[in-house]
């Protein structure tokens, strides 16, 4: 078994705790117009941070993000630098966010673009993913979206790379589209489902899905008129019943950190960064109830049975 890293392969026992979903720059620019001051930017602030996550054990980011705002080499240039492995994520957002050649192509070509990232690497590198990335952004799937969902389950079963799904708001529709597929279950992560309906969460648990929370914290500073926004005790209360009832081998935790390139600097999306869950989160929950073992299991066994192919 192994782990693709950006680095490389490396072995699950070389890993401690990870944050599944996180990103680092992001913007929706072309790569061709992005104002070079970002890259310098981003190489005095990502090195900086991670060295702060080392200091809780962490040391494996899983950067979702794609599209535009994907740079391989300089994942493999922070990682390098502060010996915090990280995997990279081949695959498409949400239709409002795919590129207009992607809309031309259909699902085979779909499924031959992402097994070649897969095979030979991005971006013309030879950095390879480790994870498949796809995305709803509304209650059912678009014609688009549909493509890229079924070419990503057929390239997860010719490959054994897990898929991550962004599931808000949609996540009943995404559980049962997974079902249909007959994909196994433990390569599907449904992410930011604390913000969908309970009842929606629950049945994804139930049919043996790893559930992915995110956004701890959010409400501190941007929590009027927006649905998709938890209260950090709510989100906790979800996990803490989850585990109660049986389903911790299916439960990850992340932040969903990122800076965004806005008017020459980067702005921390919204809410706390990635060194706030071992910080806040973690005490939490132990003060909840939960057991270190069963934290182990959260950042560490859960993740990397997840990632290992």
């Amino acid at each position: 078994m192994k782990i693709q890293t950006v680095r490389g392969p490396i072995r699950p026992s070389e890993v401690k705790k990870v944050l599944v979903h996180e990103h680092t720059l992001v913007h929706y620019q072309k790569k061709s117009a992005i104002n070079p001051v970002y890259f310098s930017l981003i190489r005095k602030k990502v090195p900086d941070i991670f060295m702060e996550l080392k200091k809780y054990g962490c040391n494996l980011v899983v950067d979702q993000t794609i599209g535009y705002s994907r740079y391989p080499y300089l994942y493999k240039e922070f990682s390098e630098k502060t010996g915090i492995h990280i995997v990279a994520a081949t695959g498409f957002y949400t239709d409002k966010y795919l590129p207009h050649f992607v809309r031309k192509m259909e699902e085979c070509e779909i499924e031959e673009y992402l097994q070649q990232e897969i095979e030979k690497g991005m971006d013309g590198t030879e950095i390879k993913p480790g994870v498949i990335k796809i995305a709803s952004g509304s209650m059912t799937l678009t014609r688009d979206e549909k493509k890229i969902f079924h070419a990503a389950t057929k390239v997860c079963k010719k490959t054994d790379v897990p898929v991550q799904v962004h599931s808000y708001p949609g996540l009943k529709t995404i559980t049962d589209f997974f079902l249909k597929q007959k994909i196994p279950r433990e390569k599907v992560a449904l992410a930011h489902v604390e913000a969908c309906s309970w009842l929606d969460i629950k049945h994804a648990a139930e049919k043996g899905f790893y559930l992915v929370f995110t956004n701890f914290g959010r409400e501190m500073k941007e929590s009027k008129g927006r649905e998709d926004i938890v209260p950090e005790d709510v989100i906790i209360a979800q996990i803490v019943y989850l585990v109660r009832k049986g389903y911790l081998r299916q439960i990850m935790i992340s932040q969903d950190f990122a800076f965004f390139a806005m008017d020459k600097k980067l702005v921390p999306y919204f809410h706390q960064p990635y060194t706030y869950i071992f910080e806040t989160v973690v005490v939490k929950l132990l003060e909840r109830g939960l057991k270190i073992h069963e934290i182990e299991k959260i950042f560490t066994e859960n993740p990397i049975r997840y990632l290992s192919v």
